[in-house]
């Protein structure tokens, strides 16, 4: 783990955020505090066309996934 003080991370701030992308947390004190700099994991995205054999044709048929769905209220007097 990198602790730098808030000026020098200023002057380093490009070389800190390259350590904290790579998965090493930065420590920046400041007068009273400590802060953190680390990447913040993202979720992985699906390539287009992923899912694209998950449904075929056959099956959206008889789930009937393309029939409109009625909706019924809740509310006792509509």
């Amino acid at each position: 783990m990198t602790t730098v003080s808030i000026d020098e991370s200023n002057e380093q701030l490009k070389a800190l955020a390259k350590l904290a992308l790579q998965g090493e947390p930065v420590l920046i004190e400041t007068e009273s505090r400590i802060l953190l700099l680390q990447a913040i994991p993202t979720m992985p995205v699906a390539p287009p066309g992923f899912y694209d054999d998950i449904y075929d044709e056959e099956y959206i048929r008889d789930a009937k996934l393309t029939e409109p769905h009625s909706v019924v209220s809740l509310d006792p007097d509509p």
